[in-house]
């Protein structure tokens, strides 16, 4: 029989994972609720945001016996299982190589990048164009540094991210322990950040608060209805800097920390988007979006003194 013959010269098919969830992870170090895969990253800063979104894609990662997903909140007392083969934190890794422009990009972090440095956080500035986080077709990004300067007696990781096309400031932590704190006081929004975003069109009032509700569909935000699934709150303080004709320097203090949210509020609400932003409707052609991250203020309350850390606007920032 012809059909049998096929089915006998086929190979071997590989053996199936062990999708027995081995390793179980005990919540016992944070006082308030966090995104999960920012925790994820407070235990083993060498997890990358690509690894830990295929993971929890294919159930490799379970909260309280549940599927996880990235955004879901940790809180004192979960439960967080791992498949055996995505392990955190086990022990010494193979030896990695680091090409020769993630070297330099973590010298630039160390020595020309730097705003501010403490015990707990170094603070830099980072430029358009530069990824926060490793991910599809990214070679090159500060996560990528960040594992280099950690085999060299460095403990660095992320504790928020930036758009890859937004300039400004960034905050590093230099411990788990400052990434848990950092962590907290982010999500309790005590942390006051600033942006400046150059924008264009007729802007109908020089300062107010946005209020809307986000959702993502595909690749982009839109605002959507409160009642609409994964609606999200976002806000948005706005400050008119200066104008000239119908293009605008405008400080945006967002309240929430949505995806995209000032680019969808400048666009959407205020009907000005931010020159170069294509995704949300800009029609000035330009090499850069206008929008920087201009400053940060952690209270004292945080490591007992007040740190303001400044990012001069790049030199394309000008109406």
């Amino acid at each position: 029989n012809t059909f049998l013959k096929k089915i006998n010269r086929r190979p071997p098919r590989p053996p199936r994972r062990n999708k027995a969830l081995m390793h179980k992870i005990t919540v016992n170090d944070i006082t308030t609720p966090m995104r999960l895969d920012r925790y994820l990253r407070t235990i083993d800063p060498n997890l990358s945001q690509g690894l830990i979104e295929k993971a929890t894609r294919q159930g490799d990662i379970k909260l309280n016996n549940a599927k996880a997903k990235t955004s879901d909140r940790v809180k004192a007392g979960d439960i967080i299982l791992t498949n055996d083969y995505f392990t955190i934190n086990q022990g010494p890794r193979k030896q990695e190589h680091f090409d020769a422009a993630i070297v330099a990009l973590a010298d630039k972090i160390i020595n020309i990048y730097k705003l501010y440095e403490d015990d707990n956080i170094l603070v830099i500035n980072k430029p358009s164009g530069l990824a926060t986080q490793g991910g599809s077709n990214i070679s090159l990004s500060i996560d990528h540094a960040l594992k280099y300067l950690n085999t060299k007696d460095y403990d660095l990781r992320l504790v928020h991210r930036l758009d890859r096309e937004t300039s400004g400031v960034l905050v590093l932590a230099k411990s788990r322990e400052a990434a848990t704190i950092i962590g907290s006081a982010l999500e309790q929004r005590i942390i006051t950040k600033k942006y400046l975003a150059i924008t264009h069109g007729a802007l109908k009032s020089e300062k107010g608060t946005i209020s809307s509700y986000l959702s993502k569909i595909h690749d982009k935000i839109y605002e959507v209805s409160k009642n609409d699934k994964d609606a999200k709150l976002a806000q948005t303080e706005y400050q008119l800097l200066k104008s000239k004709d119908d293009i605008h320097l405008i400080e945006f203090t967002p309240h929430t920390g949505r995806m995209h949210q000032i680019r969808c509020h400048a666009a959407y609400s205020l009907k000005t988007p931010i020159v170069g932003d294509k995704k949300y409707g800009s029609m000035i052609d330009h090499n850069n979006l206008c929008l920087h991250a201009a400053s940060i203020l952690i209270p004292a309350a945080i490591f007992g003194k007040e740190i303001v850390a400044r990012a001069p606007e790049p030199g394309y920032f000008k109406i």
